[in-house]
């Protein structure tokens, strides 16, 4: 069966998501000269030319779940406690990884590295070497990441654990409001 016509219902869904319009995807069904590069660029961003957005209506399709079902969190920090249970309002940002984002860097080679969202419990690091743009096959992963775990360390007596962040803080706000607060409590 020719790709065209296995992905006129894919395409078919698609415009009825989008309102019932035309678009590039009933010309590439309707005309018999449409490449697996064209039909792959339009269907699976990340697989055609590497460049994906995930509010893109054709990835929320293809996608294992709805986008707006399950909302992709902002970012995951990773979070140190002075105790060995990951518990209190006092703790520390270790790092923090946004989701879905290009980080490009330079030196010491020329790369990129994306953090992907897996699931609720889950995200991934991949590096892409000599490309900019997170793109491409050339990728490597470099780790899973597990979301709500604590992990105590009994010699230092202290724990960490990584914690999903809904929306833009600024890690530098949040350590002058902490601050803050510890100066208010000792002048009272």
């Amino acid at each position: 069966m020719p790709v065209k016509a296995l992905l006129a219902p894919v395409f078919a869904l698609m415009r009825l998501q989008q309102g019932g319009t035309t678009s590039e995807q009933d010309m590439v069904v309707q005309q018999g000269g449409a490449s697996l590069t064209n039909v792959a660029m339009m269907c699976c961003p990340e697989e055609g030319n590497g460049v994906a957005s995930s509010s893109s209506p054709t990835q929320q399709f293809l996608a294992p779940y709805s986008t707006a079902e399950a909302k992709i969190p902002y970012a995951a920090e990773l979070r140190r406690w002075n105790n060995l249970n990951c518990s209190g309002p006092e703790y520390e940002v270790l790092n923090q990884d946004k989701m879905n984002e290009c980080v490009r860097k330079i030196i010491p080679a020329p790369g990129s590295i994306r953090v992907q969202y897996e699931s609720p419990t889950l995200y991934s690091s991949f590096h892409f070497q000599h490309n900019l743009f997170c793109g491409g096959q050339d990728k490597t992963k470099i780790g899973d990441f597990a979301v709500g775990e604590c992990t105590p360390d009994t010699l230092l007596q202290s724990s960490q654990k990584r914690e999903w962040v809904d929306k833009k803080e600024d890690l530098n706000a949040k350590k002058m409001i902490k601050n803050d607060e510890k100066s208010a409590v000792k002048t009272s």
